[in-house]
This record gives C-alpha cells, sequence and structure tokens, in this order.
C-alpha cells in the first residue's frame, strides 16, 4: 500500500506572504488544523499549524498578530512524502521527526495531499475491522461445522 492509497487529496494551502490571521481564518473555515505553505509552482515549502498560530504568533507576540505573515511562523524544515512511497516509509518519517501531518508531493514535487495521523487511524479502524469480521466468521463456521457432526 502506498501514501497515494490514503492520503487526504484536498489540502488548504497557504502562501507564506498572507497574514497569519487570514491563514487561520480559512483554517477556521475549512475545519482544519493546518495548511500547507506553497510556492508559486504548487511547491510546498513549508506547513503552518494552529499551534505554531497560538504558540509562536499569540503567546509570544500578540500585538504584532495583525502584521505577521505566515512565513514568519510558519515551520520551514518540512519533511514530505511522495505519493508513491510505501506508508511504512511515510509512518516511519512522522515517527522520526514527531510529526503528524506529512504533505504528499509527486514526482516533480507538486504537492497532491496530504498523509494525516486521522488518515492513518481510519486505515487502521478499517483493516481492524475486517480482522474482527474474519475472526468472528471462523467461530461460526466452527460452531457450524461441530452441530453437523
Amino acid at each position: 500500500m502506498t501514501v497515494a492509497d490514503i492520503c487526504t487529496r484536498h489540502v488548504i494551502t497557504a502562501h507564506p506572504e498572507e497574514t497569519v490571521v487570514e491563514a487561520a481564518g480559512r483554517m477556521r473555515r475549512q475545519h482544519v488544523g493546518d495548511v500547507v505553505v506553497t510556492d508559486g509552482q504548487k511547491r510546498p515549502v513549508g506547513i503552518l499549524t494552529d499551534r505554531d498560530i497560538v504558540v509562536s504568533a499569540v503567546a509570544q507576540t500578540p500585538e504584532r498578530l495583525p502584521s505577521l505573515r505566515v512565513h514568519d511562523i510558519m515551520s520551514a524544515e518540512l519533511v514530505t512524502a511522495r505519493e508513491t512511497d510505501p506508508i511504512e516509509r511515510a509512518v516511519g518519517a512522522m515517527r522520526a521527526h514527531g510529526i503528524r501531518r506529512l504533505p504528499v508531493v509527486d514526482v516533480d514535487g507538486e504537492l497532491v495531499g496530504i498523509l494525516t495521523m486521522d488518515d492513518l487511524v481510519r486505515r487502521l479502524s478499517t483493516d481492524i475491522g475486517q480482522l474482527v469480521g474474519l475472526i468472528d466468521l471462523e467461530r461460526r463456521q466452527e460452531r457450524q461445522s461441530r452441530v453437523s457432526v
């Protein structure tokens, strides 16, 4: 299974020069906890999370909030995954870097999605549900075979 199989394709983005207030408003309207910051060619250059806004802007320099730009507080040391990467590699990168969101890029480095902890938990719960169904089926089949003997 690859990253492309489970990543979210609808990604909310921001430009590095827009204000943090504008980006935060978009996050609120779209009900997301982050925006991927992209350059003019749809290549990710950073990520801005709700936590970045609170910790780096509101808590430290609230008086500067109206004039802060996304590039002022975004996480610029961006870790990405290729859409063809196996899920295990992406999860390993998330664990190694302590991140919950991983922008996904195509072979040209353009943003095509984002892999989040929510995506991974959703997939895992589906897999676990299927395993539980298999266990139940085996139990029913065993009971039926014992009854007919």
